[in-house]
């Protein structure tokens, strides 16, 4: 999926690297039952832009079931 957003980069190195706006903070991780991805965004349409940009890319991976998402209660940034 990385791959079909970045032009064929394996992995983001860079917010810039997406189609979409309005990332605040994405961070990935490899589990025993595959990835787990932790994304804040600025806004519910950010998320729903990106989103919308991913849906197609996901279908094509078999990835059928929506991501979850939770409005953020506290949001604290260094």
């Amino acid at each position: 999926m990385v791959r079909e957003l970045t032009d064929g980069r394996s992995r983001l190195e860079s917010i810039s690297d997406l189609p979409t706006k309005g990332l605040l903070v994405h961070a990935a991780a490899q589990t025993d039952d595959g990835f787990v991805i932790f994304d804040v965004f600025e806004s519910r349409e950010a998320f729903d832009s990106l989103m919308h940009a991913i849906g197609p890319i996901a279908r094509a991976a078999g990835i059928e079931e929506p991501p979850k998402a939770y409005p953020i209660h506290t949001y604290i940034s260094a």
